[in-house]
């Protein structure tokens, strides 16, 4: 996601030719929410901007030219950061 600070909740729903995409993140202080959920038989990637610190996660992330990312099949997901 790409977190302003002018928000402090965002959300949304796609319906794709695969099915449901669903993203949403809340921020209190510098610490993001973010959870999504990806629909059967598909794959995303996901980039973490600006995170310093994965607090929690649910979904694999590695940590790839200063960029925190992962690869995450089908299912719904959490994670928690800080921003920098």
């Amino acid at each position: 996601p790409k977190i302003s600070n002018a928000l402090s909740f965002a959300g949304g729903i796609y319906e794709s030719i695969h099915g449901e995409i669903e993203s949403r993140w809340t921020i209190q202080g510098n610490i993001v929410d973010y959870q999504f959920c990806i629909p059967p038989n598909t794959t995303a990637t996901v980039i973490l901007d600006n995170a310093e610190t994965v607090l929690d996660s649910s979904a694999e992330l590695y940590i790839n030219q200063s960029k925190i990312s992962g690869v995450v099949s089908s299912g719904s997901y959490r994670i928690a950061y800080q921003v920098i």
